[in-house]
């Protein structure tokens, strides 16, 4: 039975941070505010689906780097 992921903010941060943006050029990028992004990095807020292509699209990687298993979250 597969395990279970949950979208990790600190993934998507880590991601970001490797890819050489700011919160700000990632906020443009995808049409979302600052505040957005934050709030995705944060936990407090889950990315949509056309939000998270977006990101992936834009930082070169997968949607999937994004989740971890819900046990590890």
């Amino acid at each position: 039975m597969a395990a279970n992921k949950t979208f990790s903010g600190e993934r998507l941060r880590t991601i970001r941070d490797a890819a050489g943006y700011s919160r700000e050029q990632v906020a443009v990028a995808i049409r979302r505010s600052w505040n957005a992004i934050y709030q995705f990095e944060r936990g407090d807020l889950t990315p949509g689906r056309e939000a998270q292509e977006g990101l992936a699209s834009l930082l070169g990687c997968r949607i999937d780097d994004f989740y971890e298993d819900s046990d590890r979250a």
